[in-house]
């Protein structure tokens, strides 16, 4: 028996940031949608420790070491002189503080609705750089680090996320 399987496309899916403000989720208000990238990977990568020994004749042996880091990238991101959620990041990488620096985000996979799949967390902007080439669309670069790794949910018929057990 053939198993059904589910192939989705990204064309519905949203990518939201928000000002980092006190760890808590922000007010629905302060949600802007990211709508000026091409895409966005975002996951968790496991730390591994890399040792040799006598045992391994000298070779390098890596280990998992119960560690795990996030994971989260941009795809080309185009500016446009008005965007809320670009001054969002662009503010974040002129911060002078640790917390400054922070930006909620919200990914949505499949576009938003009530009970859809839904990742959220925070990063840091590391940088913000922009790039005006003599042909072509003007463009922005965020280095951003996620802290920690992206926490699965839905959302709720409020908008409300809702973490999976």
């Amino acid at each position: 028996m053939a198993q059904d399987v589910k192939v989705r496309f990204g064309k519905n899916a949203r990518i939201e940031v928000a000002p980092y403000t006190d760890g808590s989720e922000p007010p629905a208000a302060a949600w802007q949608h990211l709508c000026l990238t091409n895409r966005v990977s975002l996951g968790g990568e496991k730390g591994t420790e890399t040792f040799e020994n006598f045992c391994t004749e000298g070779n390098e042996v890596e280990v998992l070491d119960g560690s795990e880091k996030g994971t989260l990238e941009f795809g080309d991101t185009t500016w446009t002189e008005d965007d809320a959620a670009l001054a969002v990041l662009k503010k974040a990488s002129k911060a002078k503080t640790e917390d400054g620096s922070k930006v909620h985000y919200r990914v949505f996979p499949l576009g938003k609705g009530e009970g859809k799949p839904v990742f959220r967390g925070i990063f840091q902007v590391k940088n913000w750089k922009l790039d005006v080439p003599s042909k072509g669309l003007i463009k922005i670069e965020n280095g951003v680090t996620p802290l920690g790794v992206p926490e699965e949910g839905t959302q709720g018929a409020d908008g409300a996320f809702t973490p999976l057990p």
